[in-house]
């Protein structure tokens, strides 16, 4: 067995352990928000593509879907339809700039934000997470992102290098754009009520802006 085989055979335990809590959803979401919405490849491609301002808590859920089934069901077939699903979405950004979602860049910072966000909800959630425990949840980051097209060249070696890349990008490259202006916005103050929940809608919109607070702080 060859090592990159080795490797791409790692069993997600530690991802498994994170992604199995309901609660995880909630540091975890607003996380991800954060660094991809600043993104301006990201952000260009969620507000002309994406259907997450017309029905978040849908797109939200098929997100976590995904995301599950990478991690408990069949990887390497939802993998192939991740990819597929990306293959038409193109177009130009804010600055002018003509993007595709596979462009190398914003491909493997999509992915390791990603990774990024789920560390930062388990130490949010009070998961004891060891420097090991890291490690080991890197290494079954970078087998699932060879599934899906994250280049061995993008991928950083090690956890510290990865970590050297997550802050570079912070510093240099997000920006305050519209879409995470917009985002914030509705999270905070104009997010509709859950489409399965019976809330009536005068008793939502009194218990909105609280949650809303709540939201922003998180």
């Amino acid at each position: 067995m060859t090592t990159t085989h080795a490797r791409a055979s790692i069993e997600p335990v530690k991802s498994r352990e994170i992604w199995g809590q309901w609660a995880f959803t909630v540091p975890f979401a607003g996380r991800v928000l954060a660094l991809q919405g600043m993104h301006p490849t990201v952000s260009a491609a969620l507000e002309q593509h994406s259907t997450m301002f017309e029905q978040p808590w849908e797109r939200a859920r098929d997100t976590l879907d995904y995301g599950l089934e990478l991690l408990f069901g069949d990887a390497p077939a939802t993998a192939r339809r991740i990819r597929e699903l990306h293959r038409p979405i193109r177009g130009v950004d804010a600055a002018g700039r003509r993007y595709h979602a596979w462009d190398r860049e914003a491909w493997s910072w999509v992915h390791f934000s990603t990774f990024e966000a789920t560390r930062f909800a388990a130490r949010a959630l009070g998961l004891p997470l060891s420097r090991a425990d890291e490690v080991r949840l890197y290494e079954e980051w970078k087998a699932a992102g060879r599934l899906y097209g994250v280049q061995a060249r993008d991928t950083p070696g090690l956890l510290a290098e990865l970590d050297a890349s997550l802050a570079e990008t912070v510093q240099r490259r997000l920006e305050p754009t519209p879409t995470s202006t917009r985002l914030l916005e509705m999270v905070s103050h104009q997010l509709p009520p859950p489409p399965w929940l019976p809330i009536p809608g005068p008793l939502w919109r009194l218990g909105r802006r609280p949650a809303g607070e709540l939201a922003w702080t998180v």
